[in-house]
């Protein structure tokens, strides 16, 4: 019972980070100031799009103008590859998300889903528009992950995985210099924070990439700034149905490359987050192992748990290092630090439970909390100190 409540526990702070996800992730159909579509498309548009965005908002009148500009689309024969296309279909299915129809939102999502994935892996995509439908391909399997309903998790995680697999291939494809052989120390990674620490980093892990790392401005693919996000949510996901290495193996990724690359889709303070919490469910799966054993009456067996408490003290020692590294460095006044300040010195407090320095940082999050209006925080941290220790449950 005890592990169940700290799991549920982890599991909503967890999903904290899944909403921030959807808010950058989320589907935006961008207005250019040229007209890219025919009168009668444009029509149909702009009346969708005033529908949706005037005092008298109607959104079904605006689905309905949007699904007459894609038929239109169909009379005028326009490829259903084009990102013109594929950005209406999107129109339709945000409409279905107003609308609260998240049925026929994720029956759209899948077929959009479907068909894209499968023109790019039987390469039947003109070059020119590859990047944006690989792009637009990760949006939507994203999108997707966080629609499943209960007991599809694992299929849309599957989806997810073989399309970020795609893009990953698609990127060491135009840029194999990327390519590092062996592990890196996430610690010497996040170390990476100025332009001669870049360099020597550089220098010293990825030296065939020096000069392309090394311009005044990298041209990425479009699709890379998805690409990170989409594998954060699948991290994210990761940590509650597959073993601990796959999530923390995808976030520290996730670290290294927009340390090279000085892209940041997500917070770096949020991406530590995530990554800290990595390790604490891979102890916790390692103390699970341990527990699934039973007597250990035999040398395996004691060989076996001997293993597993090593490991699963390296994953704590690890959580806990990360924890410390975000407090010391992120210290500014924005919201995201003060969030990050305030997990990070919670989740001290539950590492060290039963410990006194626990009570320390429990009041040092709740001041932090406090002063900045985090009421979840605050909620999370009475939670936990109004529990029972277990010395007070015996």
């Amino acid at each position: 019972m005890e592990e169940q409540r700290r799991k549920r526990k982890w599991s909503t702070y967890i999903t904290s980070s899944v909403a921030v996800l959807l808010a950058t992730s989320g589907i935006l159909y961008i207005w250019q100031p040229w007209n890219p579509f025919s009168t009668e498309v444009s029509r149909h548009l702009r009346k969708g799009l005033w529908l949706e965005t005037s005092k008298n908002i109607d959104y079904l009148k605006a689905l309905e103008h949007y699904q007459d500009a894609l038929r239109q689309c169909r009379k005028e024969e326009m490829d259903n590859l084009d990102p013109r296309y594929t950005g209406i279909v999107l129109k339709i299915a945000e409409m279905y998300e107003k609308l609260e129809m998240v049925d026929r939102q994720r029956e759209v999502y899948q077929r959009l889903s479907d068909f894209l994935f499968a023109k790019l892996v039987n390469d039947e995509v003109p070059q020119e528009w590859k990047d944006k439908v690989i792009q637009r391909d990760l949006v939507v399997a994203t999108r997707l992950a966080t629609l499943a309903p209960a007991g599809e998790t694992k299929r849309v995680m599957q989806e997810l995985w073989e399309r970020m697999g795609y893009a990953e291939q698609q990127t060491v494809a135009k840029f194999p210099v990327l390519h590092v052989g062996g592990e890196l120390d996430i610690m010497e990674v996040l170390q990476v924070d100025s332009w001669s620490a870049k360099k020597k980093f550089i220098e010293q892990h990825l030296p065939q990439a020096k000069k392309f790392l090394s311009q005044w401005s990298v041209e990425w693919p479009c699709y890379m700034e998805d690409l990170v996000r989409a594998r954060d949510l699948y991290a994210t996901l990761a940590m509650f149905t597959a073993p601990g290495d796959v999530a923390v193996k995808v976030l520290q990724s996730n670290i290294f490359f927009m340390k090279i690359s000085g892209l940041e889709p997500i917070k770096m303070s949020t991406a530590m987050l995530n990554l800290a919490s990595a390790y604490y469910f891979k102890s916790e799966q390692h103390d699970s192992r341990i527990a699934l054993v039973g007597p250990a009456d035999t040398l395996e067996k004691q060989m076996f748990v001997e293993h597993e408490k090593k490991e699963a003290q390296k994953a704590r020692d690890m959580s806990a290092r990360l924890y410390r590294t975000i407090i010391s460095r992120y210290r500014g006044q924005d919201e995201d630090s003060r969030v990050c300040q305030a997990m990070s010195l919670y989740s001290l407090g539950v590492l060290n439970k039963g410990q006194k320095e626990a009570e320390t940082y429990f009041t040092q999050a709740r001041d932090v909390a406090a002063e900045y209006g985090l009421v979840q925080v605050i909620d999370k941290i009475d939670n936990e100190t109004l529990l029972p220790t277990p010395l007070q449950q015996v």
